[in-house]
């Protein structure tokens, strides 16, 4: 009998405002064969607090949410 296996892939979506979607698919497997699956996706807005997720999502936030994109989406919401 084959045992069961998780996988897991993340996928990211970056916004010209600096949100990051986060994607993320766990697929359960016996065997060759899909048991089951889930997607959930996470937003992320500059300067959002990232100490939850992955290095590499971190990693990628650090770079895009600079000062400059943190202040232009602040200024944003304040406007709308």
């Amino acid at each position: 009998m084959a045992n069961l296996t998780e996988e897991t892939k993340q996928t990211l979506r970056v916004e010209a405002n600096g949100t990051v979607f986060v994607e993320t698919i766990s697929t359960v497997k016996k065997g060759d064969v899909v048991m089951g699956a889930t997607k959930h996706i996470d937003t992320l807005t500059p300067n959002s607090d990232t100490s939850r997720f992955s290095s590499d999502v971190q990693a990628v936030c650090n770079a895009l949410w600079t000062p400059e994109v943190i202040a232009a989406y602040v200024a944003a919401c304040e406007q709308s």
